[in-house]
């Protein structure tokens, strides 16, 4: 979902231009967009820490991978160059900033770099960052979702061998469109029933749910989160699928064998 044109949202909405959607999501739901007026900069070498330390206005020395910092980049009579995000990883720090701000900042790092071990690399050169941007009343929300979906098929400490994730979709979907997830529930309850195959159950009813969420709510927003969730769900029962063409897949079992 691109927003950049909302400018002003005291105008309300404008029919025609898609900006009724984009407003709709930003005042009632979430929207997304992609940040393409930022850019990340990439500061590797031994003196990384220590040469960034001394140009901007934050502790760079103690900032330990996997966290950030906001900085000012000033000059020596301290007027404004620039502001960046500072993001330490393993090997390199990242700056994240406005791209219109970054040849002034890059002339002042450059101005002091002399001998200290620094590299510095812009996105696009040998690496590729995007910047997106969530807003809306809803926002938190959709983050909070996305990532429990994700970090159930892709659990880091399980080495991102995780489940199928079609429980934790199913929740996401009863509080973005509950008629769709209750609809797609009822449909992998029938086709459990009829097939006593659990996994053709959930490949059906996601597939569906997209159906469903437009169905009862056209909202373009809610059918996209639907079709994201369905994709990822077949894809995750990859293996489920070969076995069901090859007639080997398990079924439900009902009391004792």
């Amino acid at each position: 979902m691109n927003y950049r044109s909302l400018t002003n949202p005291d105008d309300g909405p404008r029919a025609g231009d898609g900006l009724e959607a984009d407003y709709r999501a930003l005042t009632e739901t979430a929207g997304v967009r992609l940040c393409a007026e930022r850019l990340v900069i990439r500061m590797s070498g031994g003196d990384r820490a220590s040469f960034l330390h001394g140009m901007c206005s934050n502790d760079i020395n103690g900032l330990k991978p996997g966290y950030l910092v906001p900085a000012l980049f000033l000059t020596e009579r301290a007027h404004l160059i620039g502001e960046a995000n500072v993001w330490a990883v393993a090997d390199a720090l990242l700056l994240e900033m406005d791209r219109a701000l970054w040849p002034a900042v890059r002339a002042q790092l450059e101005r002091f770099l002399v001998a200290d071990d620094v590299e510095l690399e812009e996105d696009g050169d040998a690496f590729d960052y995007r910047i997106i941007q969530i807003d809306g009343p809803r926002s938190v929300a959709a983050v909070a979702a996305a990532f429990a979906f994700l970090g159930h098929l892709f659990p880091v400490w399980l080495r991102f061998r995780g489940g199928k994730g079609v429980a934790t979709a199913g929740g996401i979907l009863l509080a973005y469109a509950w008629p769709a997830a209750l609809a797609a529930i009822a449909t992998w309850l029938v086709i459990a029933a009829l097939t006593r195959y659990s996994s053709l159950a959930a490949l059906i009813g996601a597939s569906l749910a997209p159906v469903y969420t437009w169905f009862f709510t056209r909202e373009f927003q809610q059918t996209e989160v639907a079709l994201f969730l369905a994709i990822l769900i077949v894809l995750r029962h990859h293996a489920n699928i070969r076995r069901l063409i090859r007639g080997e897949e398990s079924k439900i079992k009902l009391g004792k064998s």
